[in-house]
Order: C-alpha cells, then structure tokens, then sequence
C-alpha cells in the first residue's frame, strides 16, 4: 500500500524489490506509462526487468502496449477481471496502483492465484486513503482525488479481500508517494 510524500520511484523500489522471479506477469503495465510520463526511464516494467526478471507486461491499452513492445518490452492483452485459468503459471503477479480501478477486484485477485505457481507471490500497491495527505485532500475538495478509482482499501479491508481469494498476507508496506 501507498501513501505519504517521498516520490514515484519509492514505490517503484519497493514493488520491484519485492517480486521474485524468474518470470513475472506485470498487470496493468500502461498504468504508469501515460503520454506524459513516457519519456521517463523508471517505471515499473523496466525496474522489475532491470532486476532481472522475465516480465510479460498485460493491459488492455493496446496503445501502451505497442508503446512498451516498441521499448523491447514482452507484451499481452490481458483484463485484469478476466484473466484465463489456462496458461503459464508465475512465479510472481504484481499489479502496482490497479486494484482500486477495478469493477470486481475479487474476480481480479481469484485470476491470479489460478496463474501464480504454487509458493508464488502477488505483490500489490494501492493508495493508502486514510493516510493524512489524503485526508486533507478530501477536506479541502469536493470530489474524489481520482475519478477513476471505483473503491479505496485501507490495510484491513484489502487483507480481508486477499484471504476470501486464498492469499496470506506475508508483509504490508506504506511507501510515502504523494507528490505536492
């Protein structure tokens, strides 16, 4: 989980840090890779393939898909909330600020302890919504910090959610990130 001040690649570190490998799926790879953040060289798909793992990158945004295959990235197709219980198996899924975009998180998390290989890891991020900057933020606006985000998890409610799924909990990270 996230939240607090301290930059992008803090995240970053941490997620990259806490995937294990050799192959990892990397869903919602576009996610960080929007137009204007395109011409950075840190983001997540490059730190976990910097560390080196084998890494598909997954989306449905087919035009950051063609942008990352462009980079020499390894990529697929994939929804995050269909994800098939066929295929190859990994050795580590991360999904790195997704989860709180998703209509059926549950059917998310379900897709991917069927393609995680038995001692596999999920790593996750999402927003830390309690976190103080966040709480002032809500006091001072009348809308949502991100019109895109369909729910918020705070460490109890996400735990809770990952062990319906069939998930343990091996460790809980706050990784300040909110930039001023």
């Amino acid at each position: 989980m996230t939240g607090g001040n301290g930059g992008y690649d803090a995240r970053v570190r941490a997620i990259a840090e806490l995937a294990r490998g050799p192959r990892v799926l990397n869903i919602g790879a576009c996610g960080n890779t929007r137009p204007e953040g395109r011409g950075r060289a840190r983001f997540v798909q490059a730190a976990l393939v910097e560390r080196g793992h084998s890494v598909l990158a997954a989306d449905v945004d087919e035009a950051g898909l063609a942008w990352l295959e462009q980079l020499g990235f390894e990529t697929s197709r994939l929804d995050a909330q269909a994800i098939p219980a066929e295929g190859e198996r990994f050795d580590s899924i991360v999904a790195g600020e997704l989860i709180e975009h998703l209509e059926n998180p549950g059917a998310f998390l379900t897709g991917c302890a069927r393609r995680l290989k038995p001692d596999g890891r999920l790593v996750l991020s999402t927003p830390q919504p309690f976190s103080p900057v966040h709480f002032l933020h809500y006091l001072a606006s009348p809308t949502i910090a991100n019109l895109e985000h369909t729910c918020y998890f705070d460490r109890q409610t996400l735990e809770q959610l990952l062990a319906r799924c069939g998930f343990v909990v091996e460790e809980t990270r706050f990784v300040n990130d909110v930039r001023p």
